[in-house]
């Protein structure tokens, strides 16, 4: 039975680690601004094809990335104390969960970003932004999703 338990905590704690652990906003900010002045291809060729294309009154484009994460957390009363990279969702905050999982009622958490990139009628990127409880990325993460020119 005890074995059982670490087992289930090993698991768990690589899970929380792997979904949560890994990045920051820093990154992902940095990845996002050094599309600044890219062209519209290489985004495309990087990150794919947007989720959403949208014709500006300025003429200009903007592209729409988003991802949508659903967590279900459930309620486990044979899970020790868990260590995660969320406190809170909503703010983005990183610590410790001070309490035992088996004191927490069963709940779904969203975790999302969209992020955009305005692109002028020369097909240069002008303009990104981001917004969500999600948007993060680890160093590897940030450097793939970065513009190389």
């Amino acid at each position: 039975m005890y074995v059982k338990k670490i087992l289930q905590f090993s698991v768990l704690f690589s899970t929380a680690f792997l979904l949560f652990g890994c990045g920051n906003t820093k990154n992902y900010s940095m990845a996002v601004n050094s599309w600044q002045g890219a062209p519209k291809s290489a985004l495309v060729h990087t990150w794919g094809q947007p989720i959403d294309e949208t014709t500006l009154k300025n003429g200009n484009e903007l592209y729409t990335y988003r991802t949508v994460e659903k967590i279900k957390f459930e309620k486990n009363n044979d899970v020790p104390v868990i260590p995660t990279g969320r406190v809170n969702p909503q703010q983005n905050t990183n610590g410790m969960l001070s309490h035992s999982p088996s004191s927490i009622a069963e709940q779904n958490e969203t975790f999302w970003c969209n992020t955009e990139f305005e692109i002028n009628k020369m097909g240069m990127i002008v303009n990104a932004r981001f917004d969500g409880n999600n948007c993060v990325a680890s160093k590897a993460k940030a450097q793939k999703r970065a513009f190389v020119g």
